[in-house]
């Protein structure tokens, strides 16, 4: 390793952290994601508000929960192969409007 033309000290500082059960660093795109087992208790819209009201609520070193958005076959390539389970919820409904998905 060289740190230019300018010889002396560096310092390099190592931080790690346990981080809980069912939650995945995606290194492409920076984020985490926590898979959290269970339906909403009311379907339709009053399910989807209630499962985005309680991501909302939900903070991960120091950020706050929200539904995962697929933006890339990237992300979903990496949702599929390492978050566990079915029916996973994402942030997308059409609540404001049947049929037109948001």
């Amino acid at each position: 390793m060289t740190t230019g033309a300018t010889s002396g000290n560096f310092t390099i500082v190592v931080t790690a952290t346990a981080n809980p059960a069912n939650t995945y660093y995606n290194p492409r795109n920076g984020h985490w994601y926590r898979y959290v087992s269970g339906k909403p208790s009311t379907s339709g819209s009053g399910g989807f508000t209630q499962v985005k009201t309680a991501a909302a609520a939900t903070t991960f070193k120091g950020k706050s929960g929200y539904l995962v958005s697929l933006t890339d076959s990237s992300e979903h390539s990496f949702v599929f192969n390492n978050v566990p389970g079915n029916d996973i919820l994402i942030g997308l409904t059409d609540e404001g409007s049947e049929g037109n998905w948001r």
